[in-house]
């Protein structure tokens, strides 16, 4: 009975979380992903999350700061970008 405990608290938690990343990512006009961090490429300076809504991997580049403060970090994180053509440059990324 204690194990089903964890395993109830995961549903719960995924099925409070999911439509809020859903939302970011799929907000028209949005400038924001939402989505697991897959790899820091700190030699290209960018970083690739698996998106939330899609489920696609997504890069971003990024300055020498916000690839630091990614450095050890897992898990799911929000990314505020700018579109210059192609390329997609974090702003801002937030857990």
């Amino acid at each position: 009975m204690n194990k089903m405990k964890p395993v109830a608290a995961m549903i719960l938690t995924a099925a409070l979380t999911l439509p809020t990343l859903v939302l970011a990512c799929g907000a028209p006009g949005s400038t924001t992903h939402v989505g697991g961090l897959m790899t820091v490429d700190q030699d290209n300076k960018s970083f690739t999350i698996l998106d939330a809504q899609s489920g696609s991997p997504i890069s971003f580049v990024a300055d020498d700061g916000i690839l630091e403060n990614l450095d050890g970090v897992s898990g799911v994180i929000q990314v505020t970008f700018e579109q210059t053509g192609e390329t997609l440059r974090a702003l801002a990324v937030s857990r």
